[in-house]
């Protein structure tokens, strides 16, 4: 299950992102994840929940993950076109087959949201 790598991966980046701010506590983690990026959100969460306790600052920190949908650029007439199963991951307008793909495998980490303490 390469969603513990990723999952850790986030953990690290967060605790390296944040080890100049005294006492941050992270309430959440969101991330972006493309429909390509061969990462299930699922599976993601449930790595993110087992590992969060080895990062001090992620223990209470929740994984809110948003769908990216997957574009593509198509080999016959260069369309830029949503990539759909149901069109067999084929150009809608023409049926050419992907030359590109344009967006949908990413990976990000979009925001931080941490407790305030007053």
């Amino acid at each position: 299950m390469h969603e513990a790598a990723v999952a850790n991966a986030i953990l690290e980046h967060v605790e390296r992102r944040l080890a100049d701010a005294d006492e941050a506590v992270v309430a959440s983690v969101h991330v972006r994840i493309g429909e390509f990026s061969n990462v299930d959100p699922e599976s993601l969460r449930f790595a993110f929940d087992s590992l969060k306790s080895s990062c001090a600052i992620c223990r209470e920190a929740t994984l809110v993950v948003e769908s990216a949908p997957a574009f593509a650029v198509c080999s016959e007439g260069g369309h830029r076109y949503r990539i759909l199963p149901e069109h067999a991951y084929r150009c809608t307008e023409c049926g050419g087959g992907i030359s590109k793909l344009v967006a949908g495998d990413e990976l990000d980490i979009t925001g931080l949201e941490l407790f305030a303490f007053s």
